[in-house]
């Protein structure tokens, strides 16, 4: 493991030559439900970096707390960056990164609404040093853990995986996941960015309050409201972590192998 920023430049300039693969978490600062941190996405990215990192010939840098949630701000703390600055950071990051010899970046994002900023910053390394990156968000690679679905705000997943980095920041006495609010009769919420009508699916981009007064929410079709989290418990939020981390070491190894076309 490299922690990019508990080495000095001398040691850095030694090894970061070794080091193929930069890994840069990211989340926010935002609500998730009344049982859970604001911190929890940065929280959680964090700690999948780090472990990954551990466990791969990998540098991680420091992780970027802020990302674009401005759909969550009528909840009190949360802060968000507009997705074009979020973009133009996560850029100028980039290109230091790149210049010290780092061949391929792994975002492990912790939040689903960085994800425009990402695919944006990604296309475009590609375009001007020719690099592959990848974005890893834990609730993309699995659509049920142990029958849990994984895309849940506050669900029974993100609950686990808190109490098994930070369980002294997780009240399990108010948690709760209800099913977001219907826009009309015929209209069905899925989540923020989703709907049913009749038998379609539409998108709708809708600001978190219009669905949950909560915070917290199903995101998936299907779904059933959680009342019951006596299953989250520190040693299975580990069980869980480990569960995504042996999967993104696995991933990352493969990752390095890759070739681009000529």
């Amino acid at each position: 493991m490299v922690s990019w920023s508990e080495i000095s430049w001398v040691e850095a300039e030694k090894r970061l030559k070794t080091c193929k693969t930069a890994i840069i978490p990211l989340g926010s600062v935002e609500q998730h439900g009344p049982h859970l941190p604001l911190g929890t996405d940065w929280i959680i990215a964090q700690e999948l970096a780090k472990r990954i990192s551990e466990k791969t010939e990998t540098a991680v840098l420091p992780v970027l707390p802020f990302g674009y949630a401005e759909y969550h701000m009528d909840f009190p703390g949360t802060l968000t960056l507009t997705q074009d600055h979020l973009r133009e950071v996560m850029l100028d990051v980039c290109r230091s990164v790149l210049k010290s010899g780092i061949k391929r970046i792994l975002f492990v994002n912790g939040h689903g609404g960085n994800l425009a900023s990402l695919r944006s910053v990604c296309l475009k390394l590609r375009e001007e040093f020719g690099v592959l990156c990848a974005v890893a968000q834990w609730f993309d690679i699995f659509d049920e853990v142990e029958g849990w679905k994984a895309t849940e705000h506050g669900g029974m997943i993100e609950t686990c995986l808190m109490m098994g980095i930070r369980p002294d920041l997780v009240d399990l006495r108010k948690a709760i996941v209800p099913l977001p609010k219907p826009l009309s009769d015929q209209i069905r919420t899925i989540s923020i960015n989703r709907v049913k009508f009749r038998n379609g699916g539409i998108h709708l981009f809708l600001r978190t309050r219009d669905v949950t007064k909560e915070g917290s929410m199903t995101e998936t079709e299907d779904s059933k409201p959680i009342t019951d989290f006596s299953s989250a418990t520190p040693e299975k939020g580990k069980e869980i972590l480990n569960h995504f981390v042996e999967y993104l070491v696995d991933f990352c190894r493969e990752f390095e192998r890759t070739q681009l076309p000529s």
